[in-house]
């Protein structure tokens, strides 16, 4: 695995990324912001306006000898208010992220070994159900009609596209070590996180669990404190519902 991520590495730097975000414990790696490619002196003019960065996850895969690297795409695009340029997040894209682990595939197509690599790309499957209930006993639980594998990867996506930092991950006990982070002070619907966490959105180093369970053709998830209480109060549902958000 770690010589996949390594030729990982040397496919984004190949590509003209720089990587600030490099955590080898995780197996994750981050790159920084980049204006938009595009042809055409039209198209350039539209794409000076964007900016994209990527986050690249290796883990080791379900079946032996085989490996997974996941994708998934932040944006920004520039705003002009009073005069002022600002840059506001916007939505992930699914195409730069399909485009990206294609030339991945094909950089890696190449390499000798008994190591199979899997690419695969953002969950951004139409028609999911889910639903944010809370039940009698003060416990808020977000409700998926997709199995436990499919869940996993829905909701893995949905933390970094969230702004959540994943400090780590457990997928055999299905749970997530998250800290809050500091993307909602960045985020275009910061306000929604205002209203709990107060101007500053909160405590970028408070940290929970997020614990998914199987059931079926179903999943719940639910937010705990790190000893493994489940949060009783309205940050678990502020945090469910973001996820809920961020995977529609």
């Amino acid at each position: 695995m770690d010589e996949v991520r390594t030729r990982v590495r040397e496919f984004l730097l190949q590509q003209g990324f720089e990587i600030p975000g490099d955590d080898s414990a995780g197996g994750t790696l981050e790159t920084g912001w980049r204006t938009a490619e595009a042809e055409g002196e039209l198209n350039q003019a539209l794409a000076a306006a964007l900016r994209d960065k990527f986050r690249v996850r290796v883990e080791a895969g379900r079946a032996a000898n085989t490996v997974e690297v996941y994708v998934s795409h932040s944006g920004l695009q520039r705003t002009t208010t009073a005069g002022a340029d600002t840059w506001q997040p916007r939505a992930a894209d699914p195409v730069l992220e399909a485009e990206l682990l294609d030339r991945l595939k094909d950089f890696l197509a190449g390499d000798a070994g008994e190591t199979t690599v899997s690419a695969v790309p953002a969950p951004n499957l139409p028609g999911v159900r889910s639903d944010i209930q809370t039940g009698q006993d003060s416990v808020t639980t977000l409700r998926l009609a997709e199995d436990f594998e499919r869940a996993w990867r829905r909701i893995d996506f949905a933390l970094t596209r969230g702004g959540f930092v994943i400090e780590d991950r457990n997928r055999a006990e299905g749970l997530y070590l998250i800290r809050l982070g500091k993307a909602f002070k960045e985020d275009a619907n910061a306000g929604f996180f205002s209203r709990l966490f107060g101007s500053n959105a909160g405590d970028p180093k408070a940290r929970y669990r997020v614990h998914l369970q199987g059931r079926g053709d179903a999943t719940v998830v639910v937010v705990q404190h790190p000893g493994g209480a489940a949060v009783r109060t309205s940050v678990g549902e502020r945090i469910l519902e973001r996820l809920k958000e961020k995977m529609e």
